[in-house]
């Protein structure tokens, strides 16, 4: 059974430090160009992103049936800390092993206090 290989996988925090609402995060990914064996990846259908409160308890998922999508905005998320991984899948429903673990932490909103180490 061919595998396909997933390339890494980065968060971009829509909302500066200072800001005192949430208006998103988008994760972007690179898609795969070979499988694990080597040949190229033709079959290529769309990428699934699971997300969750820890990197062992990601039980959300978006699937995206595009194959040429490489990033996804998040306007709504749970609160507090969120993990992320991507994969991606073939025609014929394989699953590539998940890209890194990325992590969102939202920053404090104003007039929340701030623990200092």
């Amino acid at each position: 059974m061919r595998k396909v290989a997933l390339a890494a996988v980065c968060l971009l925090a829509c909302a500066p430090a200072w800001a005192a609402k949430f208006v998103g995060v988008t994760v972007h990914w690179t898609a795969p160009t070979t499988n694990t064996d080597g040949t190229p990846c033709t079959d290529l259908a769309g990428f699934d992103i699971y997300y969750g409160p820890n990197p062992s308890a990601l039980t959300q998922r978006v699937k995206l049936p595009n194959p040429a999508q490489a990033s996804y905005r998040f306007s709504t998320l749970p609160s507090g800390a969120v993990y992320f991984v991507v994969t991606s899948y073939t025609t014929s429903g394989t699953q590539s092993q998940p890209s890194n673990v990325v992590e969102y932490v939202p920053p404090p909103t104003l007039g929340q206090p701030v623990q200092l180490p």
